[in-house]
């Protein structure tokens, strides 16, 4: 027992030297750390500082907001909304019964506040689905019992009422978004298509000047800098002797009136 009083002890007295210890570098710390005088502004470079603040504020105000941000005001589904208003699943669209003619289609089982088809992002067609949301939720239920499994241009349509915890608060983002359809193979075709001569030659005539007004630039930046490019290619397709078809023929025209000026 008074061996475990005397390690009590110690104990207790080491824990006071540290303590002690700690207090006196906090002192010398206070006495070394002299308060700083903040010395005074006059009233130009308050002024300016004050003007500085201002515009941050305002550019902090200015600030678009994000796009989630934007969403929320009109796009996203409030809790409110999915218990109110009924939301309808479209399935096995035929093809050109889109937006408009959903609206025009649908309307006779009540009010339609929002439709979205799902579409492609290549070329902005319909993938055969889509939503509509009714202003009451019974009519949404009527209009999805009497068209379920409907017969539409050789199409059953499938029309479900979607339950609340199916419904993704941005199920109708971009539901505004007015789509173009974008013909890629027709733009494809014309990127791709076969140059005629005269095509050929104003394509190379270009490329000449453009490169002659880089090296132009370059010299009048004092860059000593030499590079083969097209003036070389066409060189050396004029160097050669065989001139069999108007192609070569327009390249050397190209070359004469560019190149050797």
């Amino acid at each position: 027992q008074t061996f475990g009083m005397k390690e009590k002890k110690e104990q207790k007295a080491k824990k006071e030297e540290k303590k002690e210890k700690k207090e006196s570098k906090k002192s010398a710390l206070a006495k070394e750390s002299k308060p700083i005088k903040k010395e005074k502004l006059s009233s130009q470079d308050e002024e300016k500082i004050s003007q500085e603040k201002n515009k941050k504020e305002k550019k902090k105000r200015k600030k678009k907001p994000k796009a989630f941000d934007r969403l929320r005001k009109t796009d996203l589904i409030s809790d409110l909304d999915k218990e109110q208003k009924g939301i309808l699943y479209l399935g096995h669209l035929p093809h050109g019964f889109e937006e408009n003619e959903i609206k025009e289609y649908f309307k006779q089982f009540g009010e339609i506040s929002r439709i979205r088809l799902a579409r492609s992002k290549k070329n902005g067609r319909s993938k055969g689905y889509g939503f509509i949301e009714f202003q009451e939720k019974e009519v949404a239920k009527i209009a999805g019992e009497t068209m379920d499994e409907y017969m539409m241009f050789g199409k059953t349509l499938i029309c479900k009422l979607m339950e609340p915890d199916q419904i993704h608060p941005e199920l109708f983002k971009g539901h505004k978004k007015v789509h173009k359809f974008v013909n890629k193979s027709k733009t494809f075709a014309e990127n791709h298509k076969v140059l005629n001569d005269e095509e050929k030659y104003a394509k190379i005539k270009k490329l000449l000047e453009k490169e002659k007004q880089k090296r132009a630039q370059l010299k009048t930046a004092g860059i000593k800098y030499t590079f083969p490019g097209f003036r070389d290619i066409v060189k050396r397709k004029t160097s050669k002797q065989i001139i069999c078809s108007q192609h070569s023929v327009q390249i050397i025209r190209a070359y004469q009136l560019i190149v050797l000026r």
